[in-house]
């Protein structure tokens, strides 16, 4: 399937600043199940100067922005990515971090006593893929959809967990922190994905009910629900939604329209680049997708950006000293190079 994609963030100045850095983790890369065949990062129509690899091989543009010469900041990424379905095999992918490295706990995939009590119910030998497809099932059930907690400020996995509730960045922090509890190698993974056929009318007509106030004040909350209705209804209507060729999400206002406060700065928010899932080491195998929020392996409709220990370490766009003031975005299949 080949995809084109258009990403558009545009921050303001905070007050007072003369200039920011930012950092972009917006360039996905070829591999396993996904060829990047034309890619563009642009900053007012100009290409970063400066980019690099990070310690878990995620590329990286790092850019200035001055004051005197912009009134805002318009990031856009956009591009053409052909994927393949693997069934949610990578194999064993290339890159600088060894395996090992991901069973490290972080302070969101940190395992308390319900995530504990997760991973020892495992009825199956710990190691296995059927076990993980066990975890992702579990997650998937015992962790609803509240897109309501779009706009709250990230907890950890054993806080879903306990909650009951979230998105999918909470899903996956439950199946890695979980996964990790019994020695699995587990990695955050974020991407765009395409959604399409009947979950685009849902998100229309749940766009259409909630009102231009609403989606000027929380566009983000509204907008990440709407992705993640698209993708459940795709799923439970009809696989031949995967016929269809489009789906977009767009946001505006002064909100940003991801996860974490309104108040927060573009440093503790990631731009809402799409869906979240992990990636699980399987001796023989290599790394594997898991998407516990679906509760499906990721296929041709995926496509990774960047991988890490949890989701601070995928964030689209970091940096102190601006404002997101809007955000567009859009998934669409296309039959020709864009």
């Amino acid at each position: 399937m080949r995809l084109a994609i258009r990403h558009i963030s545009r921050y303001r100045f905070d007050d007072q600043v003369t200039h920011v850095l930012q950092r972009l983790r917006l360039r996905p890369q070829s591999g396993p199940g996904q060829t990047v065949r034309a890619w563009q990062v642009t900053i007012d129509g100009i290409e970063p100067t400066l980019s690099y690899a990070d310690g878990l091989g995620n590329k990286i543009d790092l850019v200035r922005h001055e004051r005197a010469t912009r009134a805002e900041i318009v990031i856009v990424a956009a591009g053409v990515v052909e994927t393949q379905d693997r069934a949610g095999i990578l194999g064993q992918t290339e890159g600088y971090a060894p395996p090992w490295i991901f069973e490290r706990e972080t302070e969101l995939t940190g395992a308390g006593d319900g995530i504990r009590a997760l991973a020892d119910a495992m009825p199956l030998e710990h190691r296995s893929l059927d076990a993980l497809h066990w975890l992702m099932t579990e997650v998937h059930g015992r962790i609803a959809y509240a897109p309501q907690t779009a706009f709250d400020a990230p907890v950890d996995a054993e806080t879903a967990l306990k909650n009951g509730e979230g998105t999918s960045r909470d899903h996956a922090h439950a199946f890695i922190a979980a996964a990790r509890a019994l020695k699995v190698p587990a990695r955050f993974v974020a991407g765009y994905l395409l959604a399409d056929g009947p979950a685009q009318r849902m998100a229309d007509a749940m766009q259409q009910q909630g009102g231009a106030t609403q989606q000027q004040q929380q566009g983000g909350a509204q907008q990440e629900a709407l992705a993640a209705i698209q993708l459940a209804e795709e799923d439970e209507e009809s696989e031949a939604a995967g016929q269809s060729n489009r789906a977009a999400r767009r946001s505006s206002g002064t909100a940003q329209p991801s996860l974490g406060t309104q108040q927060q700065s573009a440093a503790q928010m990631p731009s809402p680049a799409g869906h979240a899932w992990a990636e699980a080491y399987v001796e023989g195998l290599g790394w594997v997708g898991f998407d516990p929020f679906m509760n499906r392996c990721p296929d041709e409709r995926y496509v990774r950006i960047a991988v890490g220990l949890d989701y601070r370490d995928t964030q689209s766009v970091t940096g102190s000293g601006t404002q997101p003031i809007g955000v567009d975005i859009s998934v669409v299949q296309s039959p020709e190079l864009v």
